[in-house]
């Protein structure tokens, strides 16, 4: 190596960012880590399906795939707002490109970066709200609290054989 060239090490710090998908469901505010959401899309027409486990909202066609669509809602005991219906879906992104999923969402308000000094990790006791079980973090933002959702407890206990989530 000449004289006076160095290497830089490359850095192994945590990232002080982390990208959040922040949406809402009922009367609260959620997030997910935006590597978790492939996409953000309008509902199309819905299938039912016939004799489909709690949860499962039914399929749709996005662009050629069949997309199941889930209701998390039922997980996090949360019932749409009366006024409001769901009017979006995260298809999430669940480390297999094959697995086409997708969540009701009643509004996506923002995709945002956020420190880590302001994400409060694991902020309620288990047993304090049907869904604390489910959380990450929760993050204080423009006057709003988001609860952070820990993708694999929350979305894959819905999805048959998944509950555990990929190895």
């Amino acid at each position: 190596m000449p004289e006076g060239l160095a290497l830089e090490p490359i850095s192994q710090e945590t990232p002080t960012q982390e990208g959040l998908v922040c949406f809402r469901m009922g009367d609260e505010w959620f997030a997910l880590r935006i590597e978790e959401v492939r996409e953000i899309a309008p509902i199309g027409k819905v299938t039912r399906v016939p004799n489909a486990p709690p949860g499962v909202v039914g399929v749709m066609n996005l662009r050629g795939k069949v997309l199941t669509l889930y209701d998390l809602g039922v997980t996090l005991d949360i019932p749409m707002s009366l006024d409001k219906k769901a009017s979006q879906i995260l298809v999430l992104d669940l480390g297999d490109p094959e697995l086409e999923v997708g969540i009701l969402v009643e509004e996506v308000s923002q995709i945002r970066e956020v420190s880590r000094d302001l994400l409060e990790e694991n902020p309620l006791p288990e047993g304090f709200r049907a869904w604390s079980s489910y959380l990450r973090a929760i993050a204080s933002l423009d006057g709003l609290v988001f609860n952070i959702l820990d993708l694999r407890k929350a979305v894959l206990s819905l999805i048959p054989d998944q509950g555990k989530g990929p190895e």
